[in-house]
């Protein structure tokens, strides 16, 4: 779905950090947190797909109680050869990796409260930040509300794909978002797609 269309009147800000790849992946989305302003944040990659009330979701949860730590949900990932997984993400699972379902601690593609994801900055490299960033934050998750169905996609090419977000030094986009902000998505692009990803954003703010 379109996040610009989907984030358009409400209390969401839409935020994209883009660079000439010179700095980690953990170094980028470091400064995507400290960069937001909504209560909780989410990341999604801006070659990911999700489902079209993504936004409204989420929001949906945050307006019915926005006390938890984080926000799980299901994702699918197909990996190039495979037949697609479903992951479940949640703070009473172990990693589990099974034939068709994978089970995980809450990883950061999942949505969290912004000043707990800024309390754990994320390591400064470009291969399984999320895995690493996980395990460090898990002691500081005490309470979830979650989102029973899948709300992210992704394809990827090898197995551990974690393509740092990059662009032009020092670009940025921020959605006309209203001051009370309840929720940020952070859009992590890489080059040969930017394009194709900033074009109907900027119009849709204009």
């Amino acid at each position: 779905g379109n996040i610009a269309k989907q984030a358009d009147g409400k209390q969401v800000e839409i935020l994209a950090l883009v660079d000439n790849d010179q700095s980690t992946s953990g170094a980028k989305q470091n400064t995507l947190v400290s960069l937001a302003k909504g209560k909780f944040i989410s990341f999604v990659e801006d070659d990911a797909v999700v489902v079209d009330d993504y936004v409204e979701a989420l929001l949906a949860q945050i307006d019915k109680n926005d006390k938890f730590d984080c926000i799980v949900f299901d994702a699918q990932l197909k990996r190039s050869g495979k037949t697609p997984k479903q992951w479940k993400y949640g703070i009473e699972y172990d990693d589990v990796d099974l034939a068709d379902t994978c089970y995980s601690q809450p990883r950061g593609l999942c949505c969290f409260r912004r000043d707990l994801a800024a309390s754990v900055p994320r390591e400064d490299v470009s291969w399984n930040v999320d895995k690493h960033w996980g395990l460090a934050i898990r002691p500081l998750l005490r309470a979830q509300a979650r989102i029973d169905k899948p709300l992210y996609h992704l394809s990827r090419a090898h197995e551990d794909s974690n393509s740092p977000p990059t662009i032009e030094e020092g670009a940025s986009v921020t959605g006309k978002a209203p001051r009370d902000i309840h929720l940020t998505v952070a859009v992590l692009s890489v080059p040969s797609r930017v394009d194709k990803f900033l074009a109907p954003l900027l119009a849709k703010l204009e």
